[in-house]
């Protein structure tokens, strides 16, 4: 089980973040792992070898994921998850909870922001990716509501770059 981490030892410049929507449309879910794997090969060339995860539904654990794969091939790729609240998949069906641990398990690192739930922490939990991500890799269909569309626009506020996956797939 990987380890606590104190957020000051993230260095931004070779750590990247995921966000996306919780359902993939038109079961496109090949695609889009393949995309990861291939953009988790490119990054690593580039010098990103530390993945954050938001640890939610849908992209993020399917990112995850793909970076726990990657590590067969790059022994110096890392996954942090970052969890908003301790018990964050307690109210998830019995296969989303052992996917959920399964993961964590085998993260490098563990940040846990809170303890319990509170309006917003999935929020802080976004803005937390965003401070200590040099890049954003996004699944993101450009509805204008929700987390996704949240952190990737205060991304582009905050001159970080994002690339979408979803607009990558889309040509």
């Amino acid at each position: 089980m990987g380890n606590n981490i104190n957020p000051t030892a993230i260095d931004r410049r070779c750590s990247a973040a995921f966000t996306g929507h919780r359902s993939l449309p038109n079961g496109g879910t090949a695609n889009v792992k393949a995309a990861l794997t291939e953009l988790i090969r490119d990054w690593h060339g580039e010098g990103i070898t530390n993945y954050m995860c938001g640890m939610a539904l849908g992209f993020d654990l399917m990112a995850a994921e793909c970076v726990l794969q990657a590590k067969a091939d790059f022994n110096d790729i890392t996954l942090t998850a970052v969890i908003p609240f301790r018990d964050q998949c307690e109210m998830w069906n019995w296969n989303d909870r052992q996917r959920y641990h399964a993961i964590l398990q085998q993260a490098d690192f563990h940040i846990l922001l809170s303890e319990v739930y509170y309006k917003g922490c999935l929020l802080v939990r976004n803005d937390f990716m965003l401070k200590h991500a040099s890049r954003i890799v996004a699944y993101y269909d450009g509805r204008r509501r929700g987390g996704t569309y949240y952190t990737c626009n205060k991304a582009g506020v905050m001159n970080i770059p994002v690339l979408n996956l979803y607009d990558h797939l889309s040509r």
